[in-house]
């Protein structure tokens, strides 16, 4: 933005995908958390900017931020077909499902969300560098799942929510002058 002084970068991705495990359920009276929506599907965005920030030869500030969120579903456990005629435990069977089909009512969604900001201050004192870089991250997820992949309600988890934050500084002196270098710092 400014010649050797002020800069700023920007980021973005985004990926969407429909999901490649068909999700029978609905049309063979079993609802599904997530309606009629196939499984294995990707609904992912996020981005990150750096502005930096230099106003004479000594100071270098840089400031960072970024988020992303991903909201896809997920595919459900496959069941262990161990009982007589190819069953699972309690009587379920895959007959008349293709390869990618599934009948699964509790596979859901499994949401992430991150966020966070960065600065990172380096002052320039001689053959000395004082440095702080202090931080804040965000993040939260919730899950639902059905782990045993059958159309029974045996194995379905639902809604694991949690919530993490953290805060950290980091300040630190570089010494750097007639053959000798020592980093020393607190975290």
């Amino acid at each position: 933005l400014v010649q050797d002084k002020l800069g700023l970068r920007v980021a973005l991705t985004r990926t969407k995908r429909d999901g490649f495990i068909k999700n029978v359920g609905p049309e063979n009276g079993f609802p599904g958390v997530v309606g009629d929506k196939d499984f294995q599907s990707e609904d992912n965005i996020a981005g990150r900017a750096t502005l930096r920030f230099k106003p004479t030869d000594t100071l270098d500030i840089t400031l960072r931020g970024y988020f992303a969120y991903s909201d896809p579903i997920g595919s459900g456990g496959v069941p262990a077909l161990i009982g007589p005629g190819q069953t699972d435990l309690i009587g379920y069977s895959r007959a008349g499902l293709g390869r990618r089909e599934v009948i699964t009512p509790g596979q859901g969604k499994f949401i992430t969300k991150s966020k966070g900001v960065q600065a990172r201050i380096d002052w320039s004192l001689g053959d000395v560098v004082v440095t702080s870089i202090s931080g804040y991250d965000a993040d939260e997820y919730n899950l639902s799942f059905d782990f045993d992949g059958s159309p029974t309600s045996i194995g379905q988890y639902r809604d694991s929510r949690s919530k993490f934050y953290g805060l950290s500084q980091d300040v630190h002196l570089t010494y750097d002058g007639e053959g000798f270098n020592l980093i020393a710092g607190v975290y």
